[in-house]
């Protein structure tokens, strides 16, 4: 198994950790999407969920008859900030399959858009 770069797992980072959002304001969902890229259709689908008293689940999972995308992020919010606690990025394209894993310490960025993560390592702000 290789493992994938951490572009979605940056993002996903950067977005839990924005400060300037209030904590209380976020809310369980699902997203339905359709795409067209160069004339290949993707179907995908977002979601929120809570799973404890501060704890989250955000899944996101893109498919078309090529590939598959799953990114699953865990994160609680504590001090009314979203602190990431685990990420699960699997890409699936035909014959192969790639992984990252990555588990933080809960660190939670103080500027918005500027934490990085790695597979396996914690997320780190600059």
């Amino acid at each position: 198994m290789s493992r994938i770069s951490g572009p979605l797992s940056a993002l996903t980072a950067a977005v839990l950790s924005l400060a300037s959002v209030s904590a209380m304001a976020i809310e369980p969902f699902q997203a339905k999407y359709q795409a067209n890229y160069l004339g290949t259709q993707a179907a995908g689908t977002m979601t929120l969920t809570q799973t404890g008293d501060n704890q989250w689940t955000y899944n996101l999972d893109i498919k078309n008859v090529f590939a598959q995308l799953n990114q699953t992020t865990v994160f609680d919010i504590t001090a009314g900030r979203f602190r990431p606690l685990a990420t699960d990025d699997v890409l699936k394209t035909l014959g192969n399959k790639s992984e990252a894993l990555g588990n933080t310490t809960g660190v939670a960025c103080k500027q918005p858009g500027r934490a990085t993560s790695q597979p396996s390592k914690a997320v780190r702000c600059h």
